[in-house]
């Protein structure tokens, strides 16, 4: 959550310099960009309801959220070598994909994590964490954007979530099962 709330602090900072001056899209482009990206994420919620199948949380967040930042990757770097909007609407709408699929995994580890009593307040804690770091990355975006550039620093974004997913990949530890309150035996 810290990963990628920074992330998300940057990308929302610096996605509309990214359309204008880099892409050189006015603030129609940036619109439909923003649109098409929400499209994705819906497409992505719905094949995650869709899916016959229960995968793991953790496969689900890890994987989820390295297509998320190798699809991010791309769309900040393409404009290096391809001088045109239509891939960034298609790179962002498939991006929306992977991050749905990530936000299923991850809502489902929070709420299997504790047990009921606990489970507002472990979800509370992750959400605050998130909205904490993203102002950080905020903050650090609009330095980022001058000392760096705006691709540089949407690209170190794009890491980010790739490093988190094989985070969460690679943590051996187990989830653990939420322990049940045990009610106390009824009298006969």
């Amino acid at each position: 959550m810290v990963i990628t709330g920074l992330g998300e602090g940057i990308f929302a900072t610096l996605a509309a310099p990214f359309v204008a001056d880099v892409l050189g899209g006015r603030g129609d482009a940036y619109g439909l960009f923003l649109s098409v990206q929400a499209v994705g994420g819906l497409a992505g919620a719905l094949a995650v309801a869709l899916h016959r199948r229960d995968p793991a949380p953790r496969a689900l967040l890890g994987w989820g959220t390295v297509a998320f930042g190798l699809l991010d990757l791309a769309l900040f770097a393409y404009p290096l070598v391809v001088d045109a909007l239509w891939p960034a609407l298609v790179l962002i709408a498939l991006a929306g994909l992977p991050a749905a699929v990530a936000t299923a995994g991850f809502a489902t580890l929070a709420q299997t994590a504790t047990t009921d009593e606990r489970r507002g307040g472990l979800i509370g804690l992750l959400a605050s964490a998130q909205a904490v770091t993203s102002l950080l990355g905020m903050a650090a975006a609009g330095v980022l954007g001058e000392v760096v550039g705006v691709v540089p620093a949407l690209c170190l974004h794009a890491a980010g979530l790739v490093g988190a997913g094989v985070l969460v990949l690679t943590n051996r530890t187990p989830h653990p099962h939420p322990r049940r309150a045990v009610s106390p035996p009824s009298a006969p």
